[in-house]
């Protein structure tokens, strides 16, 4: 083989590689909305929303989130509204209805990482008025997810997955979506470490 030819193929096997490694990466995206920064003095709504570890408030599925991503090795990127949603528990669930009616896409603040570097992708959400927060069919529209991995997993009170799971396959038909979703209950959130790592173990 000339030297041409050696470097060549050595620069293929280099591209080839890089490829496969950008496809192995995995990336976990999600949107929580603690109803409050506090960790103490907490309204039931406001509990309902949100856990304390290490003095620190997280919402529910942020938690989740940060416990995937932890054990995956996977980069992590949380989705915000340009616009603040409302704390006032009231006022949120008043305007996710209202969204929800209106098919309503929140622009999303900040800029989205490339979904192309990624292989498989963990989507989390609370579960709204049986369905995903408008915000993440937001994420959906704004970014190809084709050939990935997706990976579906919630926090909720009461309603489950409802039928997130078939809404994703039908937004993303070129994409393979995991069956196997994860949703907890929320009063379970605190204490789904164990919960979290028999369902990654079970789905790789």
């Amino acid at each position: 083989m000339s030297r041409l030819m050696t470097a060549l193929f050595a620069g293929t096997l280099i591209a080839a590689s890089a490829s496969t490694q950008e496809k192995s990466k995995t990336l976990v995206v999600y949107f929580s909305m603690p109803e409050s920064t506090k960790t103490a003095g907490l309204t039931r709504d406001e509990e309902n929303s949100l856990v304390v570890v290490d003095g620190k408030a997280l919402g529910n599925t942020q938690y989740v989130a940060e416990l995937i991503a932890r054990k995956t090795g996977a980069d992590i990127f949380r989705l915000e509204s340009d616009v603040p949603y409302p704390l006032d528990h009231k006022k949120l669930v008043q305007q996710a209805s209202d969204e929800q009616r209106k098919n309503a896409r929140p622009k999303i603040k900040g800029t989205l990482p490339d979904i192309a570097d990624y292989g498989t992708v963990f989507v989390g959400y609370p579960n709204w008025w049986g369905d995903m927060p408008m915000i993440v069919y937001s994420l959906f529209d704004a970014a190809d997810f084709s050939g990935k991995k997706i990976i579906p997993f919630c926090t909720h009170g009461g309603s489950g997955l409802s039928r997130t799971v078939q809404t994703i396959s039908r937004l993303e038909p070129d994409a393979a979506v995991e069956r196997n979703a994860l949703s907890i209950y929320r009063d379970d959130v605190a204490r789904c470490e164990q919960t979290v790592e028999s369902w990654l173990n079970r789905i790789r």
